[in-house]
């Protein structure tokens, strides 16, 4: 038996770590910033840093997360959603907090959905208009509060039917509580195993 067992772990010592199991999850960060969601994913999730991958646009908060000790490790690149530089299914997870609005288009769902392994989850944190408020005054909204057009604010409704029409199956989706809160919407969803 003592031999039995050690010829197994001989066999798969080199790839043992990347063996799928628990806390083996592969997590991107899309419009990462300064890297504070995969620092706090790796803090509650007990995630290594190899398993930690963030991309942003801007190079500014790509060098902040570098910067970032706890992130030393993490794959941090600059780099537009619609062109992900990752090979097909290479993620369990995807995350993105309040900046799907400025890249919600076909194009990008697609390169997530790409990029997602089979069974993958899309975890989607952002603005959304309240029920009692139509999406182009929520924009105007944003507009004047950001002082820029900072992007494309769906409903709550028409969200759910976009991520539908790109393939994606519908998990769970709830606004945070709290008048002014209930903008925020929590959006999980799956691409099909």
């Amino acid at each position: 038996m003592e031999n039995q067992t050690q010829d197994y772990f001989t066999r798969h010592a080199e790839h043992y770590e990347k063996t799928p199991g628990e806390n083996s999850i592969s997590t991107l960060d899309l419009a990462c910033g300064t890297g504070k969601l995969l620092e706090l994913a790796q803090e509650e999730l007990s995630l290594k840093p190899g398993q930690l991958y963030g991309i942003d646009l801007t190079p500014a908060m790509i060098n902040e997360a570098k910067n970032k000790p706890k992130l030393n490790g993490a794959q941090l690149v600059v780099g537009n959603v619609e062109n992900l530089p990752y090979q097909d299914s290479m993620f369990d997870a995807i995350t993105t907090t309040f900046s799907f609005h400025h890249f919600a288009s076909d194009k990008a769902l697609a390169e997530i959905k790409r990029v997602l392994k089979p069974g993958g989850v899309l975890a989607i944190a952002d603005l959304c208009p309240p029920s009692w408020m139509s999406a182009k005054l929520f924009d105007q909204l944003m507009i004047k509060a950001v002082k820029c057009n900072v992007g494309n604010y769906r409903g709550q409704d028409e969200l759910s039917k976009f991520l539908v029409q790109n393939g994606f199956q519908p998990i769970y989706q709830n606004r945070a509580k709290g008048f002014v809160k209930s903008a925020v919407l929590l959006t999980l969803v799956k691409i099909p195993a």
